[in-house]
């Protein structure tokens, strides 16, 4: 996923570009160490690979680097999907 963000009272707007975005739904979950830090707030199609933005907390913003990775994951095969994020090395800017 490719990172822009903005800040906008107390969340965070992320937004990404990814492949596919399986069964994920407006309302998802974003986690950081399998914890909720906030929530898909669009998925979009543009030209040939889906943009999906993501509302963040603000307090975990900074948990989040220049290099983290998010993903698509599904707890089961046919369970709903929400954005995992891998966070990046600390050495290294935050968003």
């Amino acid at each position: 996923m490719f990172w822009y963000y903005n800040y906008s009272g107390f969340t965070f707007n992320a937004f990404g570009s990814i492949d596919e975005s399986y069964n994920l739904q407006i309302n998802a979950a974003v986690e950081l160490f399998k914890t909720d830090i906030g929530k898909v707030e669009k998925i979009n199609l543009v030209e040939n690979r889906v943009r999906v933005t993501l509302e963040i907390l603000e307090e975990y913003a900074p948990r989040i680097r220049m290099d983290s990775i998010a993903s698509v994951e599904s707890p089961t095969f046919i369970g709903d999907g929400y954005v995992s994020i891998k966070p990046g090395s600390q050495n290294l800017g935050v968003l």
